[in-house]
């Protein structure tokens, strides 16, 4: 195995605390794939609400670029689902 990198947004390494599920998708249909990241924003690891933030590439596949993160929304409402 290769050692890890850190992914960076705004130069600064992303951090999403434990339970994230991170995946690359051309969200927007641009030729560049996005980031995209399941996450736990909830008060206990056992109880606790998941949602998927979006950070989109202004780079290249190879060398990306992210900056802010949005949530990923349906009919104007952030998703989310309880996980355990």
């Amino acid at each position: 195995f290769n050692e890890g990198i850190l992914i960076k947004a705004d130069n600064i390494a992303i951090d999403v605390g434990s339970y994230c599920v991170p995946n690359v998708y051309d969200w927007n249909s641009d030729g560049r794939k996005d980031l995209l990241v399941g996450v736990g924003v909830g008060a206990s690891p056992y109880n606790d609400t998941g949602k998927i933030r979006l950070y989109l590439n202004s780079g290249t596949d190879a060398s990306p670029v992210f900056t802010t993160f949005s949530w990923i929304q349906a009919g104007g409402v952030d998703i989310s689902m309880p996980f355990y």
